[in-house]
């Protein structure tokens, strides 16, 4: 992937964590890293797909909250669970 391309698809997952966490900050670092682990293993259209199903059970009992990348990247086996 061109940096650019990259650093757009990284800004794309981002937006979705934005939209329930509005203190995201875009130029952290670790964040970002969490963001383009997630994309260099499964791509694009399906990190969105698990992003927004993550998002989507936010407040049932139960499930794992994650309102960050790095939290969804160290939760991601608890959300598959759930």
């Amino acid at each position: 992937m061109q940096p650019e391309v990259a650093n757009n698809d990284v800004n794309k997952i981002m937006d979705l964590f934005y939209k329930i966490n509005p203190t995201l900050n875009f130029g952290n670092t670790s964040q970002r890293k969490a963001v383009d682990w997630i994309l260099n293993k499964w791509g694009l259209e399906e990190c969105k797909r698990m992003v927004e199903q993550a998002l989507a059970i936010q407040g049932q009992p139960y499930a794992p909250v994650v309102t960050t990348p790095m939290e969804f990247k160290n939760k991601i086996a608890k959300i598959k669970i759930f």
